[in-house]
């Protein structure tokens, strides 16, 4: 910090609190083994902010040159100015865009380094961006938000990696209730259980099928509950990380504590100038 920069108490000490937060959320997630899941979705939702801006920048682009698109999707029976709305709502929603998941997969890795597209930092390692498709979005928009992302990128800095849109689904995602029916496909059906949670259930109690129908239910509600207790955990470690690398699309690196001097160590430096 240059040394003639000037700054309260009260500034400086939310500044300390909040790498102290940081911080002392990296070292659980290092106890709990859990540190690279959490960079991968900080990396993930770094992604996804990052496609959310250049669809609002393609959809804007649209609207102003009228894009024929718009007038194709729009249902016979809304009006432009909500069709409007509701388009520049749904670029806004985070759950409407599909995740992008960095993983492994040596095939398509070496397709990237014959076409000598590939990073060089990335060059010795075979991870690559896959995109996992909701299946309950509707043709419309997906057809809007893909050409909205397009222009984005023609209009912007472009993408610094390729992305694969292959078979992935996301079988977890489903639409909210505040959603316009037109964002829904007509032909999506929620399920309503997964496989996996009625093998399990039914492996725990063989003798009373009323007492398996109870536990099935209070299972999915309780690993619904899990889910969304760990999406935030990861929500705020990542919204009070201070760093830039890491909204970085591309950054794989970690963070760091100097667990030598401590899980909670901080050095404040002396050069501040505090003015009461």
């Amino acid at each position: 910090m240059p040394p003639s920069l000037e700054v309260y108490d009260t500034e400086l000490l939310k500044v300390i609190k909040q790498l102290h937060k940081s911080r002392r959320e990296i070292w659980k997630l290092k106890k709990e083994g859990k540190i690279d899941e959490h960079n991968k979705r900080q990396h993930m939702t770094s992604r996804r902010d990052q496609k959310m801006t250049r669809r609002r920048k393609g959809l804007q682009h649209m609207i102003f040159t009228q894009d024929s698109i718009l007038d194709d999707c729009r249902p016979e029976n809304m009006t432009r100015e909500v069709f409007i709305k509701d388009c520049e709502k749904a670029v806004n929603t985070a759950e409407v865009h599909s995740d992008e998941w960095s993983t492994e997969d040596e095939v398509l890795a070496n397709e990237e380094r014959n076409d000598n597209i590939r990073s060089g930092r990335l060059i010795s390692t075979n991870s690559v961006i896959k995109i996992h498709n909701k299946e309950w979005r509707s043709s419309r928009v997906k057809r809007i938000l893909f050409r909205a992302d397009e222009i984005g990128v023609s209009i912007g800095t472009g993408l610094s990696r390729k992305r694969y849109r292959l078979d992935d689904i996301d079988k977890k995602s489903r639409p909210t209730q505040d959603m316009a029916n037109w964002w829904i496909s007509s032909r999506w059906i929620e399920p309503e259980s997964d496989d996996d949670d009625d093998d399990e259930d039914n492996d725990g109690d063989n003798n009373d099928d009323d007492n398996n129908g109870n536990d099935d239910n209070n299972d999915d509600d309780n690993n619904g509950n899990g889910d969304n207790n760990d999406d935030g955990n990861n929500g705020n470690a990542d919204k009070n990380d201070g760093t830039n690398e890491e909204q970085n699309d591309d950054n794989n690196g970690n963070l760091e504590v100097d667990e030598h001097q401590g899980p909670f160590y901080l050095e404040v430096p002396v050069d501040i100038r505090r003015r009461t």
